[in-house]
């Protein structure tokens, strides 16, 4: 079920293709910034949509998501 169309609430949404360790061509990178440029255009927050550029901070955006969950 989709959060957005039922609770109208916003998810968080990491993708983690930049720290995945597959190697992707140009053309592939470009796709897939167009598709997260297209979510983010939709969002009321498009902070919610993540794309971490090193482990580190993959590693801190999952902890204060934790956190947020506990709350």
């Amino acid at each position: 079920m989709n959060p957005e169309l039922i609770l109208d609430a916003e998810p968080t949404i990491v993708f983690t293709a930049k720290i995945s360790g597959y190697d992707k061509s140009a053309a592939e990178m470009d796709e897939f910034l167009k598709i997260v440029r297209r979510i983010k255009s939709i969002y009321r927050n498009p902070e919610k949509v993540i794309i971490p550029e090193t482990m580190e901070e993959f590693e801190n955006i999952m902890r204060k998501l934790k956190g947020e969950m506990v709350k």
